[in-house]
């Protein structure tokens, strides 16, 4: 909140906060999806067992 008081002298310093914010929440959501795959394959493994 500071730096956005501060004006236009940080934009460049709020916009590679939140450049960096974005990958760390991208990466977050690839691990997730990853997670899911391995959850779904599992799942259709058990379920192959059941037929």
């Amino acid at each position: 909140m500071r730096l956005l008081l501060e004006g236009e002298k940080t934009e460049a310093l709020r916009l590679a906060m939140l450049n960096k914010r974005r990958a760390v929440a991208l990466d977050e959501i690839h691990r997730k999806e990853a997670q899911l795959d391995r959850l779904d394959y599992l799942r259709h493994k058990i379920q192959e067992n059941y037929k």
